[in-house]
């Protein structure tokens, strides 16, 4: 997860000029799109990673996406490894995905908005007293975390999640901006740039985000209008995904 604060003091940049979503192809009310299948991560995590790596490399798919602007993806492919199975940074294991793709044709598709996006989004609605109460909220959630990262790393997925899920939560009540901003709004943007990448695709695609946002995504996914219909009043802008395609070299 993403926690990054802006300068509250810096004058916030008007938002671009709304451009239309790609609603083809529409799959039917309540349906989703079959083509995807989604792997939730821990960022933190060598487990992420290495399922990552696994399911990437199993050839089922024809194109990753994932959560990742372009900045953050270069970033991350410049990081040097911490060894083979250690994540680079704390969003590794979408780097990994990528690579594990290998000597392949497929796309890889960066679904995500930039860090200018987020913390712009972040100081149009959130105020000083705001922060400072998540700040000291979050403070106390660091022993969580820790224990939830634990509790992933030994496979026990479910135990994990009751104790990495408690940020999120606390997050909506205490830091409602900050919540908006970092989970929905990013879950609406993800969830319209996979309606262009399923547009663009023929194969299966794999979908790698943070489990925060799996649920999030794919019930968007099941009303494609709803997805514009929201963005247009919380005054986000879509814009495409970003792909890089690789070329198989013989």
């Amino acid at each position: 997860m993403i926690f990054s604060f802006p300068d509250l003091r810096r004058p916030l940049v008007p938002p671009p000029d709304r451009n239309p979503l790609p609603f083809t192809p529409r799959p039917s009310p309540g349906e989703g799109f079959r083509g995807f299948e989604f792997l939730g991560t821990a960022h933190f995590t060598r487990r992420s990673v290495s399922e990552a790596i696994r399911a990437v490399a199993s050839g089922a798919y024809s194109s990753v996406a994932l959560e990742l602007d372009r900045r953050r993806f270069e970033a991350l492919n410049l990081a040097p490894f911490a060894g083979p199975w250690a994540p680079r940074m704390s969003e590794g294991e979408f780097v990994a995905a990528a690579d594990a793709l290998g000597n392949r044709e497929g796309n890889v598709w960066l679904i995500d908005l930039s860090m200018e996006e987020i913390q712009s989004r972040i100081a149009e609605g959130m105020t000083p007293h705001e922060l400072r109460r998540w700040n000291y909220v979050s403070s106390r959630l660091g022993g969580y975390e820790e224990a939830g990262i634990r509790l992933w790393e030994a496979g026990r997925e479910d135990e994990a999640m009751s104790y990495l899920e408690l940020t999120t939560r606390a997050m909506e009540r205490y830091a409602p901006t900050l919540h908006r901003a970092l989970i929905e709004e990013r879950n609406l943007i993800m969830a319209s740039r996979l309606l262009a990448v399923a547009a663009r695709s023929s194969g299966r695609v794999l979908v790698l985000v943070g489990m925060a946002h799996v649920d999030g995504i794919k019930a968007l996914l099941t009303d494609p209008e709803a997805i514009y219909q929201r963005m247009a009043r919380l005054g986000l802008n879509y814009s495409p995904p970003v792909r890089i395609r690789r070329v198989a070299v013989s």
